[in-house]
């Protein structure tokens, strides 16, 4: 499921909720009424962007932490393991590592977590994966 697909669903359902035409009966046709849940998710959304920089690409992280107090940022590129790259409090965080093999493209993978009280929290992100070129 894309990042951020729940939330849009969400919202979606509260557009339907506050339409003039909506009735109760509407809401238990399409499954949409019951308890409004309001556990605030510890998982942050970012999206990622390709930016021209001086030898290659750059990944610009742009990210939604919330209330929490930062983002816990790890990558991953070719066949290298899992690597922290930050602890941010404000967005984006850009990558500008040069490329593994100058002149050669990779993929790059990005996960985070909510970082609170000098600590990773909550459950990874999904992963995103995103092409950088020379």
């Amino acid at each position: 499921m894309p990042a951020g697909a729940v939330n849009r669903v969400f919202a979606l359902v509260q557009v339907i909720k506050a339409s003039p035409a909506y009735t109760e009966a509407i809401g238990l046709e399409m499954g949409i009424v019951g308890e409004e849940d309001t556990t605030e998710l510890l998982i942050p959304t970012f999206r990622l962007v390709l930016e021209n920089g001086t030898a290659c690409q750059c990944v610009r992280n742009i990210f939604e932490k919330g209330d929490n107090d930062a983002v816990y940022l790890e990558g991953r590129r070719g066949t290298d393991p899992w690597g922290f790259l930050a602890i941010d409090t404000e967005s984006p965080y850009l990558d500008d590592r040069p490329l593994l093999v100058p002149g050669q493209p990779e993929v790059r993978e990005y996960r985070m977590r909510m970082y609170d009280d000098a600590q990773p929290t909550g459950d990874w992100s999904p992963v995103q994966k995103i092409t950088v070129s020379p």
